[in-house]
């Protein structure tokens, strides 16, 4: 049901993904010659680009979203465009089990707990606030302590590094602990936590047997999916 219900779905700018039926046939191109908006009447409609004719027979295109990553595209609509450039992987991250913090982290960190992984001109990049939140503990000096409301209920977590109250830069921690001694120790924390996580994902996927027979064949005539799965 998910799956078919984000290859129909339209992002529009009040109500957010909706299911327009019709509109979701047209078909997606980089350089679309038509875009939607919502009418005053709760309705949807499908408009030329600003100085574009066609002829007829022309097809008429609308954008999926030219911010979706490769590996977006293939999940939610089942193909990859050829001219994208968007060559990225967003992964989730979550706290080790055995992190005594790791309920207190995620439930400070509003923000998602991913990491954007992307390639950009032959150069591997990568970006996770929430990565290095994880990885500290309270002997390097991060504290949690609970508020607590007039009341007496709990409130809201307040996150403290090195006694100083962060809890509105949690999403920054990455340069929160650039001036520290022990810098060049998160960052090698760091990377081996991203390392475990990609080799993580790696092992699932290699688990899939679809995937494993796909790497075996030595055919030189696979299919478009093959070929957008093994991308």
């Amino acid at each position: 049901m998910d799956a078919w219900y984000r290859s129909r779905c339209l992002e529009l700018p009040s109500s957010g993904e909706s299911l327009v039926p019709c509109l979701d046939m047209a078909n997606h191109s980089l350089e679309a010659n038509a875009y939607y908006e919502e009418t005053h009447d709760t309705g949807v409609s499908l408009i030329l680009r600003p100085g574009v004719e066609l002829e007829s027979g022309v097809e008429v295109t609308i954008s999926y979203g030219d911010l979706k990553s490769d590996a977006e595209m293939l999940f939610s609509y089942g193909f990859i465009d050829e001219r994208s450039t968007r060559n990225e992987l967003i992964l989730n991250i979550e706290s080790s089990p055995d992190d005594p913090l790791g309920k207190a982290k995620s439930a400070a960190f509003s923000a998602p707990q991913i990491v954007h992984i992307a390639q950009i001109d032959d150069k591997i990049e990568w970006d996770s606030p929430f990565l290095f939140l994880s990885l500290l503990n309270e002997e390097d000096g991060l504290e949690f302590k609970m508020q607590i409301q007039t009341d007496g209920s709990s409130g809201a977590w307040r996150v403290f590094w090195q006694d100083f109250d962060v809890t509105d830069d949690i999403a920054t921690f990455k340069s929160l602990v650039a001036g520290h001694e022990l810098k060049e120790i998160f960052n090698l924390r760091a990377v081996v936590m991203l390392q475990s996580r990609i080799r993580e994902q790696l092992e699932r996927l290699y688990e899939s047997d679809e995937l494993v027979s796909l790497l075996a064949s030595s055919s030189p005539f696979k299919t478009d999916r093959q070929t957008m799965a093994l991308k």
